[in-house]
């Protein structure tokens, strides 16, 4: 049996993502590897005013304290 292709692709790409990948992989060969989905599912409205905004914030708003 081949190897399996989502653990090979997540070993591939995880040195440029600086560790593990943030995301779930699937494979057409329906190996899977990366996060655990039920972390990795994004919830509401994509690109929402709302949710955009927070996204916006969370990743470049600094304390004073920075």
């Amino acid at each position: 049996m081949p190897t399996p292709v989502a653990p090979r692709l997540h070993d591939l790409l995880a040195p440029l993502a600086g560790g593990s990948l943030p995301v779930h992989l699937t494979a057409w060969d329906g190996s899977a590897a990366g996060a655990d989905p039920a972390q990795a599912v994004v919830r509401g409205r994509l690109h929402s005013l709302g949710r955009d905004r927070a996204a916006i914030s969370h990743h470049y708003d600094l304390s004073n304290d920075f």
